[in-house]
């Protein structure tokens, strides 16, 4: 019974929290948490890293940019992970998809999103631009195939969009057709 009341002391006072603004957990890159003389938890913008992350979508936003060569160029600028190595590139995925830096914090446990008190980084338009562009990159997974044929994936329906798939046919006569 002790252990139950403490538990839903605990996330009591997290949901309070979150009521707030306030994050209840360890803030994404960019970010950095810090304890003020009174003892109190605040989130700031990194001053070596802000405005790298902003670079990020500024990059990203412009549809000019991969993931690889935009992890290579910021890489050149010094954007390192909290324990100095190189991002790698679902790190920036994560970065591009994560709704903090323009103001929207998410409480993975239930896939809820509170609006935070923090200094946004990007406003939403940019954020949505990205997304869009990301959006517009994906690509529909291809099955391994045995045989190979030159421009596999490479043509759409002009009316709804599939790719036109390259198959063998063998007739009866034992003619076989691509």
């Amino acid at each position: 019974y002790y252990s139950d009341a403490i538990s839903d002391n605990v996330q009591r006072a997290f949901e309070q929290k979150r009521r707030k603004g306030e994050i209840t957990g360890v803030c994404p890159l960019g970010y950095i948490n810090l304890d003020d003389l009174d003892g109190k938890k605040d989130v700031v913008p990194d001053p070596q890293r802000a405005h790298l992350i902003v670079k990020i979508f500024e990059l990203y936003s412009t549809g000019l940019y991969s993931i690889g060569s935009i992890r290579e160029k910021i890489g050149e600028l010094g954007l390192r992970t909290r324990s100095e190595k190189q991002l790698s590139e679902s790190m920036l995925e994560r970065i591009l998809t994560e709704t903090f830096y323009y103001g929207l914090a998410r409480f993975r446990k239930r896939n809820e999103y509170y609006q935070h008190r923090y200094k946004p980084l990007i406003d939403k338009a940019l954020f949505d631009k990205c997304q869009a562009i990301k959006e517009k990159r994906k690509r529909a997974p291809m099955k391994a195939d045995t045989s190979s044929f030159i421009f596999s994936g490479l043509l759409t329906c002009a009316d709804c969009g599939c790719s036109i798939t390259p198959e063998f046919k063998r007739k009866k006569s034992g003619n076989t057709y691509r």
